[in-house]
């Protein structure tokens, strides 16, 4: 069979759009957290800023939606039997129970909330989510790192350097007032010194 000019370029134009499209949609698919590490101590609160985007339309005009939200913990495909959080619900993580509050939505907030934090807590949080496109998928995510310290070892070790800064002061203000009562006991002799020699020779005068 041959095939006219015209056809060969149309053929050519759509294998060359089925090769660069599915590129072109892949970089459609981010989810944007912050790029620092988060710092808090036990027992506080933190929410972590989360958004997402994807392709929600396809060439031929369908239009996808997501059909489940996920956060896990050091998983960046969250392929793991226990979650974070999950919008159905499944294997979640009992240590996150009643701690863990979804402030995102559906449509490209993925904010995370999570309570009463524990030094347990810290690691790589990832979010990932799915939709009902038939061939495309989030890639992997490198999350944004959670560091939880003990506020009870903080406190103590400010305690420490606290103390340990004013037994210097005050030994330092010790020393400097026993200097300073030193020099005018000195100063004391040598003046009653100088006024004992001196009363009898003014006897002798008289």
């Amino acid at each position: 069979m041959v095939r006219s000019e015209g056809e060969r370029s149309k053929m050519s134009f759509h294998l060359w759009t089925m090769l660069i499209l599915p590129g072109v949609i892949s970089s459609n698919w981010n989810v944007h957290l912050p790029e620092q590490s988060i710092y808090t101590s036990r027992g506080s609160t933190v929410v972590i800023p989360c958004s997402f985007t994807y392709p929600e339309f396809s060439e031929g005009g369908l239009t996808y939606r997501v059909s489940s939200v996920m956060w896990c913990r050091n998983q960046e495909r969250c392929i793991t039997l226990r979650y974070v959080y999950h919008s159905d619900g499944i294997f979640p993580e009992p240590a996150f129970q009643g701690r863990v509050e979804y402030l995102g939505d559906m449509k490209g907030n993925c904010t995370l909330k999570i309570t009463d934090l524990r030094t347990s807590d810290s690691g790589t949080y990832v979010f990932r989510f799915i939709t009902d496109h038939p061939m495309e998928k989030l890639p992997g995510q490198s999350g944004v790192i959670l560091n939880v310290s003990d506020s009870r070892i903080s406190m103590a070790a400010v305690l420490v350097i606290s103390v340990s800064v004013l037994a210097a002061l005050l030994g330092a203000l010790f020393w400097c007032m026993k200097r300073k009562w030193r020099g005018a006991q000195k100063e004391h002799d040598r003046t009653a010194n100088t006024q004992g020699h001196a009363a009898p020779d003014l006897l002798q005068e008289a």
